[in-house]
């Protein structure tokens, strides 16, 4: 899901740099650059969020049940921006719409009545 918002961040490049030509005065090497630190950042954020999705994942598979409210939280935020990059247009739209259906299932299955008993009767230390 994550390494999907990536793809969507490279994929829409070109159509970046042109809103930002239709929108300043930058020279084409500013435009370029900035298009680039642009998409940079989002491939951090995309990595980092992908990081504390699994550990999310490996600690509920402990019985850790902070790590529900985690996935829950970080598939929310991914459905959300993927919302927008829908609503936004261009060639996003469809990796967009596959991410936001990819986060509200992981959602869904957070919340099934199996994960719910299997969190209930796992005994949760106090290490993480």
């Amino acid at each position: 899901m994550h390494a999907m918002s990536a793809f969507v961040a490279l994929l829409t490049r070109e159509a970046r740099a042109a809103a930002v030509r239709r929108t300043t005065t930058l020279t084409a090497a500013e435009i370029d650059e900035s298009v680039t630190l642009g998409i940079a950042i989002s491939i951090v954020f995309a990595v980092a969020i992908a990081a504390v999705a699994a550990l999310s994942a490996v600690s509920l598979v402990n019985g850790r049940r902070w790590a529900r409210v985690t996935g829950t939280v970080v598939a929310a935020i991914t459905a959300a921006f993927a919302l927008l990059r829908i609503f936004a247009g261009g060639p996003a739209a469809v990796l967009s719409s596959i991410v936001l259906v990819t986060a509200l299932v992981a959602i869904t299955l957070l919340h099934r009545r199996p994960v719910s008993e299997f969190l209930t009767s796992t005994p949760e230390t106090a290490s993480p």
